[in-house]
């Protein structure tokens, strides 16, 4: 049988144009204290993310059950509402915007990173993943590994890492350093790549590294203090 061209009945823009009118949405979705985020289309949401697809299957089934109306309630607690509504604004759009300040834009990628590790939506990765690279630098360097590894980022991760062995000196000296688990600083340590002055400089950086931690860190330096070296 002969086809006749890939071509789709619908407009993209349409589409967007309904989310954004409220028109023919059976998805009402809630964040943290009940507040009220957004309306949308189930079969998007659905397409867009496994995880979802689950969740609105669960609903619709409990409202059958009960004899209930077509319009299924997602109430999602551990999000807040805004943030809610910036991941259901990038299934419909697959665009993320930024409105912050710069300092808030990396702490709204991290949130943004989560999501889409959670819900495991794979082009909202790829999209954290880019932005992310463009902010990467000595003060935000352990800060983005450490979220590269919390949601499976794996592209920002590699980048992340080399950064810190390059940089070792300086990146060892920020408050994102403090915050890396004991497995995290072992790997670099570990690493043949890392960069420094030498091991009088890698020790210091894991006392300060226990010492911030406290009772949880003095707990794990075993484990980094057998991998201190001696550097050439």
């Amino acid at each position: 049988m002969a086809m006749a061209g890939c071509l789709r009945a619908w407009d993209d823009t349409v589409l967007q144009d309904m989310y954004r009118n409220g028109e023919l949405c059976d998805v009402s979705l809630c964040g943290r204290g009940s507040e009220f985020a957004c309306n949308a289309h189930s079969v998007c949401l659905a397409v867009a993310s496994p995880v979802i697809r689950r969740m609105i299957a669960w609903e619709v089934e409990k409202a059958r059950a009960k004899g209930g109306g077509s319009t299924v309630a997602l109430a999602l607690p551990e999000i807040g509402a805004g943030l809610l509504r910036q991941f259901v604004d990038f299934i419909y759009t697959g665009n993320v915007v930024f409105e912050t300040p710069m300092g808030n834009k990396l702490a709204t990628l991290i949130e943004l990173g989560r999501l889409a590790n959670f819900f495991d939506v794979d082009a909202l990765r790829t999209v954290v993943e880019d932005e992310a690279a463009g902010l990467l630098g000595t003060e935000t360097c352990a800060e983005l590994l450490g979220m590269s590894i919390e949601c499976s980022l794996s592209r920002l991760q590699d980048r992340c890492a080399v950064y810190a062995l390059d940089h070792f000196s300086s990146v060892s000296q920020t408050p994102g350093f403090l915050q890396l688990g004991e497995d995290v600083v072992a790997c670099l340590l570990d690493d043949d790549r890392l960069t420094c002055s030498g091991e009088e400089e890698v020790y210091h950086a894991v006392v300060q590294w226990v010492t911030s931690g406290g009772g949880a860190h003095r707990d794990q330096v075993e484990g980094s203090g057998k991998r201190l070296r001696s550097f050439d």
